[in-house]
This record gives C-alpha cells, sequence and structure tokens, in this order.
C-alpha cells in the first residue's frame, strides 16, 4: 500500500521538525571587557565625617552602541542599563546608574584598539561612624559583574593644633602694643582647603579683643612647604601693664569652636628717660 511506504519517510520529517521545549536552555551571550577605578574617594583619604563622594570611571570594550552616534561627543547609553553596586565594610548600602561619558571609534585612535566606551559612576553616601572603611562597587550589566574595585579610606574629626608664635609664653614685653601669631595645623588636612580653621578669636584675660582670619601659612624661600596644611592668624593688640593670659580659639566658618591656647605675659610700661641740654656760657 502506498501509504505503508510513506511512514519511513514521515518519520524521518518528524525527526528534522524541532521539538518546544517548556524551558528552553538559555544561550549564553558573550559580554563586553570592562575595567573599573574609583577615583573618589581614593585610597588612604582622610575624610570629615557625614555625606562622602563617591565616584568611579568604568571603562567597556569591545563597545558597539545600538545607534552610531552623530559624534564623539554625543552620548551613547547602553541597551541594557549598567548599575554600580556600593558596598560599605561588606554591607550594600546604595545602588546607582553609570551615565556614559564617550565612545571612540576604531579609526578615531592611531592606535589599533577595539572600540570601547567610557562610563561614569557619581553620587554620595552617609559615613558618621570614625574610623578605617572599606569601599567596594561592583558594575553590573545584563544581570552579571563585569567589574569591579575597592579602596580603604579613613573617617576623622579634624584635629586642630593651635602654636603660638609670638608672644611666647612667660615673655616680658615693653610697651602697650602686643603682635600675636598663631597656627593652625590640621593632620588630617589635605591642603589649605581642607583645614577647617576659618577665624582665630583673641581674648586676653577671658575678654574677646579681636577676630582675624587664618590665611595659608608660607616660609618664605621655600619651594617645598611641609606646613602646607597650615594656617596662620595674626593681629596687634594693646595690652595694659600687668601680668595677662592671651587666649586665641581657632573657630571654623560657622563659628564652632575647634581648638583653643593660652599663653602668659607679663607687660611693662616704656621708660622715658628725660634729656637735659646744657648751656655753655
Amino acid at each position: 500500500m502506498v501509504w505503508r511506504k510513506s511512514i519511513p519517510i514521515l518519520i524521518i520529517l518528524l525527526a528534522l521538525i524541532p521539538i518546544a521545549s517548556a524551558n528552553p536552555i538559555p544561550v549564553p551571550t558573550q559580554l563586553p571587557h570592562a575595567g573599573l577605578h574609583i577615583v573618589k574617594p581614593y585610597y588612604g583619604q582622610h575624610m570629615n565625617p557625614g555625606k562622602i563622594q563617591v565616584k568611579a570611571y568604568l571603562v567597556m570594550w569591545p563597545w558597539k552602541p545600538p545607534i552610531e552616534p552623530l559624534s564623539n561627543a554625543e552620548k551613547i547609553a547602553p541597551v541594557y542599563p549598567i548599575i554600580g553596586k556600593i558596598y560599605l565594610d561588606g554591607k550594600l548600602i546604595k545602588t546607582a546608574p553609570f551615565r556614559p561619558i564617550y565612545w571612540i571609534k576604531p579609526l578615531q585612535s592611531k592606535r589599533i584598539i577595539p572600540p570601547y566606551a567610557r562610563f561614569v559612576l557619581d553620587t554620595t553616601i552617609n559615613v558618621q561612624s570614625c574610623g578605617k572603611h572599606t569601599l567596594a562597587i561592583e558594575a553590573v550589566y545584563k544581570g552579571r559583574v563585569i567589574a569591579k574595585d575597592k579602596v580603604v579610606f579613613y573617617v576623622d574629626k579634624h584635629e586642630v593644633t593651635l602654636t603660638f608664635l609670638s608672644p611666647r609664653d612667660g615673655q616680658v614685653i615693653i610697651g602697650n602694643k602686643v603682635k600675636v601669631a598663631v597656627l593652625a595645623t590640621d593632620r588630617y588636612a589635605v591642603n589649605f582647603a581642607t583645614n577647617p580653621a576659618a577665624f582665630a578669636k583673641i581674648f586676653v584675660d577671658g575678654n574677646f579683643v579681636v577676630r582675624v582670619p587664618f590665611k595659608p601659612y608660607v616660609k618664605p624661600g621655600m619651594v617645598y612647604i611641609p606646613e602646607y596644611n597650615t594656617k596662620i592668624a595674626t593681629a596687634t593688640i594693646k595690652v595694659l601693664p600687668g601680668k595677662h593670659v592671651i587666649t586665641v580659639v581657632a573657630t571654623d566658618v560657622n563659628g564652632r569652636s575647634l581648638s583653643k591656647a593660652s599663653v602668659t605675659i607679663t607687660v611693662i610700661p616704656e621708660i622715658s628717660i628725660p634729656t637735659t641740654s646744657i648751656e655753655q656760657s
């Protein structure tokens, strides 16, 4: 019979038809290479308690955007968002997206490199506890971690130390004018700007006299300045004869007291010697 002869052919055709599965095996997709670098905070940085800026750059290659940019300055967004997971001391505290910065074509570089894209994560976290901390960031693309980086930083309450340049403790000063010069040093400050000392309040025997600003302290004639994180405040005040205590209080821009130091001086009046003229006859 004809239908009996066609059975083997029918079996072969059925074998060639793919059978749909209820749970198909996912085909793994190749992820681009990536490199992540945390720039803020930098490794070993000392910072104040409070809000801390977190900034990291991500480079992915090879990279081809869904739509080719009209120019190199045009930002290219990926089809799938790139999420940054931020960990503090091993605990996930925040997630933030990576923003695209630019895309480099192969012909835009003189070197033979694959096309790549650069992204940035820029956000803030709140750290109040002082001490050593570890910040880690994972870049997640298509549900997978493609790059990670971590840094160690320190949170400290700034310790401003005041040092009198003049007058010296126990100094005897002739006349009623006293020059006050005091240094404010913060060992955790990176430079002048991060030293929180802003003003110096000068007191004589507990009575307020004047407030003067702190300025960067530079030793004259020095190329390298060891006191790069030090500021100086100077003023000339009038003091009555006798023994006095001069106190200087360093404050920040908000008037919060940071540190204070005192010296004891003795002021004696100037002695004027009268001159006599001898007339010759």
